[in-house]
Formats: structure tokens, C-alpha cells, sequence
């Protein structure tokens, strides 16, 4: 399982805690436990943008947004077009000019958040190195569905 997944994991196992069963309750507290050590060891291994960074990049982005709202296809209320939290750019030419130019004019902000962009996913994509605490299939509770055995596959031993 990658590190990005553990918030997933976290939440599924939340969903399943109204599941009665001894041995399950124990397994899924106890993996929980070992995932929030975990997700807290990633939080802090994060790069984050300091203050003035984080203005900086502020600013890059207002003036990204306003670049692509002017760039954007419009309705017939002459308002943006949006598709998937996406603005709809026909022109794509004059809209990537002008996006060029702020790139450039914030080189050193895109240039931070595009590293630490890049370490972070690297962290995100390793494995977690968790040993996770099993339970014996034959100690699940009969009410258990696929789709909720699924993302706790890992946590099960088969006899």
C-alpha cells in the first residue's frame, strides 16, 4: 500500500466501526493506531512553503486565475466556462503566451513549489512500512460485504 492511500484506509476503517466483533474491532483499532503514527510521520516529512513563499505563490495563482478567466470561453452571460473545476480555453495559444510570461515573472516561486511538488509525490508514492496487525478469516463477521473486505485485505489471514 503507498502513502498516499492511507488517508483511504483511515476513512474505510472509520465506515466499519459500527461492526460488531471482538477480534475485528481489535485488529482494525490497532491498525488504525499504527496508521494515524504513520500519517502524522508523512506530515511532518512534507515540504511546505514558508510564509513569504506562501504569499508569493498566492499572488502567482490570483494572477493565473485572472489569465485564464480572460482566456476562458464564455456562455451567454459572458461568464467562464467551466468543465471538471476547469476553465474552457479554446485559444490556447494566446492563453499559454500570457501564462509563459507570469511563469516567468514568478520563475522562482514555480520553481520552489514545483520541487517540493516533486519530493512530495516521491514520499507519497512509497510503500508504507507498516506490519499490520492480522486477523483469521474465519474471525470476520459474516455481515462483512466484498466491497468492505476489499480495502482490508492486507489485514486478513487466510487459514
Amino acid at each position: 500500500m503507498k502513502k498516499q492511500n492511507i488517508n483511504n484506509l483511515l476513512n474505510h476503517i472509520e465506515k466499519l466501526s459500527h461492526i460488531r466483533g471482538v477480534k475485528f474491532s481489535y485488529c482494525l483499532v490497532k491498525n488504525k493506531k499504527m496508521l494515524i503514527e504513520e500519517l502524522d510521520n508523512i506530515k511532518k516529512s512534507l515540504r511546505v512553503l514558508d510564509k513569504i513563499q506562501a504569499e508569493e505563490f498566492d499572488k502567482y495563482n490570483k494572477e493565473r486565475i485572472i489569465i485564464a478567466k480572460k482566456h476562458a470561453d464564455k456562455d451567454t452571460d459572458e461568464k467562464p466556462i467551466i468543465i471538471n473545476d476547469n476553465y474552457k480555453i479554446s485559444d490556447m495559444i494566446s492563453f499559454n503566451k500570457e501564462f509563459e510570461k507570469l511563469k516567468e515573472k514568478y520563475k522562482e516561486i514555480v520553481a520552489i513549489t514545483s520541487e517540493f511538488d516533486n519530493e512530495n509525490n516521491k514520499l507519497l508514492d512509497e510503500d508504507v512500512g507498516i506490519d499490520f496487525n492480522k486477523i483469521k478469516l474465519s474471525d470476520l463477521p459474516d455481515e462483512l460485504s466484498q466491497s468492505q473486505i476489499e480495502p482490508i485485505i492486507d489485514f486478513i489471514i487466510e487459514e
